[in-house]
């Protein structure tokens, strides 16, 4: 009975190693057969690619490798965002041709449309290949150095962008328009900007949280430990014609564009396509001189143009020019009344560069004008009002505000009533950057709440000489820029930058 107990139990033991056995064998791959390889896939490079963020793929594609030698074609379905790609094929050697190309999809994309395609020589019975490729669709990435929350594409249409990470987002598009994006990075605050893409194109977006310095970086939008930016991203939107060269102001009125040219200029406001910068109209301002034309400002029924520069300080004769809003929207030829004013501080009209006497900005509010001095020599503004129905006149001082650059020109938005200064400042191994500072709306007394934030947008050799400014429908910023040409730059043809405030005002 013994021994029959022990030859069942080294049965059953025999047994169970064959059973084991034959599940161990069934897993295996299949033997490779002499003269053939398997291949795996090792990456997926695309050549319009930075490597520092990692491309996002459909989920499975389907590879077509076409032997040379004999045309046969077989297929290998591969899941590409898999690291690293599980899938193989086992082929004859020879040298194959590969190629893939995704399927049209929609504008907005969370995966990359590609194209893949290329040869390889198969010579050994393992074998890894790159695929290699390019984006057929555009990529845009942000990347913070903190956690921020999800952006968005605003513009053309609403779209969320992929989340790697809380640090790294992702969107692929095959729109090449002008697009805005809004960027969340705290449970209060956001900021937006624009921009417009090449096909196949990618752009990185980086936000730096709790930044020390405003240190202006192409596409680097830097934010304080207070929640104000430090700098912000504008979208270079055309060329202007040559005849805007000196473009000095800039008015939106009823959904159109206006724009002036500053000293020995003609006398006329021009209407600018918006989108393209092209002159649609010229309005001839009769009973005018433009002797140096550098701001526009409007009422709800008038447009004034600011006939102050004065850079050498010798000017005696003052203006400001009030056009009928309605005459300049139907008419090429309008009859401007003059409002002649004086600074009754100044007593000294020597020809000379450091004095307070030279204005370029200025804005409506409260049924007067207030203008804004450009003072080189300390960096701060004289800030004074005139009133809108006086022939002759002292302009009335109100206050010295400290604005920290050269202001040369100015805007008011007008459903906070809060005051936008555009100015330039010389600076660093970037000659003249350029800033806004944004401020609380005209109090009662006349003076400008406190400033609430200075941003930098960039600086002379970017965009050339900022001085138009205007805040047009959804805060959209419009700023013109004069032809720029010194010896050692490049030359810098007229501009018009666009800019988002959406968030910020």
């Amino acid at each position: 009975m013994k021994n029959n107990l022990v030859s069942l139990r080294l049965f059953y033991f025999l047994g169970c190693i064959f059973l084991l056995g034959a599940c161990k064998e069934d897993e295996k791959p299949s033997p490779i057969p002499e003269g053939h390889g398997r291949i795996s896939i090792s990456e997926i490079q695309l050549t319009n690619s930075d490597k520092n963020f990692p491309e996002s793929f459909e989920d499975e594609i389907t590879i077509s490798l076409t032997n040379q030698s004999t045309s046969e074609t077989n297929e290998l379905t591969i899941h590409p965002n898999e690291s690293p790609i599980q899938e193989f094929i086992v082929l004859p050697f020879e040298t194959y041709l590969y190629s893939f190309q995704s399927a049209n999809s929609s504008e907005f994309s969370k995966e990359a449309q590609i194209t893949l395609g290329g040869t390889f020589t198969l010579s050994n019975r393992e074998q890894t290949v790159n695929l290699v490729g390019t984006r057929n669709n555009s990529r845009i990435v942000i990347n913070s150095n903190k956690k921020i929350g999800l952006p968005s594409l605003q513009a053309p249409s609403s779209v969320e962008f992929s989340n790697s990470n809380s640090k790294l987002f992702q969107l692929y598009t095959n729109n090449t328009g002008q697009i805005e994006i809004e960027v969340p990075y705290s449970s209060s605050k956001s900021f937006s900007f624009f921009d417009q893409l090449e096909l196949g194109s990618e752009k990185t977006y980086q936000v730096e949280l709790d930044a020390s310095d405003n240190d202006y970086e192409v596409n680097t939008i830097k934010i304080d430990p207070e929640g104000n930016l430090l700098t912000l991203v504008g979208l270079e939107k055309s060329n202007l014609e040559s005849s805007q060269n000196e473009t000095s102001g800039l008015a939106w009125i009823e959904g159109r564009l206006f724009s002036i040219n500053d000293g020995d200029n003609t006398n006329q406001v021009h209407e600018l396509d918006p989108n393209t910068g092209k002159v649609l109209r010229s309005i001839t301002i009769e009973n005018s001189q433009n002797r140096d034309w550098e701001e526009l400002a409007q009422s709800d029924t008038h447009l004034f143009i600011g006939d102050f520069g004065n850079n050498l300080g010798y000017r005696k004769d003052l203006a400001v020019y009030k056009v009928s809003i309605s005459d300049l929207l139907t008419k090429t030829s309008v009859t401007g009344e003059k409002l002649n004013f004086i600074y009754p501080d100044q007593i000294d009209f020597t020809s000379r560069e450091d004095h307070r006497f030279d204005c370029e900005a200025m804005v409506f509010s409260n049924n007067q004008l207030h203008i804004f001095t450009k003072i080189p020599s300390t960096l701060d503004s004289d800030h004074y009002t005139l009133e809108i129905n006086q022939e002759n006149q002292n302009a009335n001082f109100i206050e010295s505000v400290q604005t920290d650059c050269m202001v040369t020109g100015a805007e008011i938005d007008s459903e906070s009533g809060q005051i936008l200064l555009l100015g330039i400042k010389p600076q660093g191994t970037k000659p003249y950057e350029q800033f806004l500072s944004l401020f609380g709306s005209i109090q009662g007394n006349g003076k400008l709440s406190s400033r609430t934030q200075f941003i930098k947008i960039g600086y002379l050799t970017i965009r050339g000489n900022t001085e138009g400014i205007s805040l047009g429908e959804n805060k959209q910023l419009l700023i013109s820029s004069e032809q720029f040409s010194y010896s050692g730059f490049p030359e810098i043809p007229p501009k018009l930058s666009l800019f988002s405030l959406n968030g910020i005002l």
